[in-house]
């Protein structure tokens, strides 16, 4: 799976006349939950509540899972990625 990055700035240390640039990887799509549900119960025999309350149930269940939102913090599917949220 590739990765998007963009080149940032580093921040300059006392004295450290050299400037230098990190990479960091970028957001370059999103779905929505809407669409998502809709997609779901499109290709399943899921009523649309029912894949409601799932995500709902899974986004309190990840949300318990990282207490401590100071950091970014990232969960595994299996056969889709790691998926990252902010803090």
């Amino acid at each position: 799976m590739a990765a998007e990055y963009d080149l940032f700035r580093t921040p300059q240390l006392k004295g450290e006349n050299k400037v230098r640039y990190h990479a960091r990887s970028v957001v370059t799509g999103k779905t929505r939950t809407r669409d998502l549900i809709r997609t779901i119960t499109q290709r399943s025999a899921f009523k649309e509540g029912v894949v409601t309350g799932v995500l709902i149930a899974l986004e309190e269940a990840i949300r318990d899972a990282f207490p401590s939102r100071s950091s970014p913090c990232s969960f595994l599917l299996p056969g889709s990625g790691e998926l990252w949220s902010d803090p």
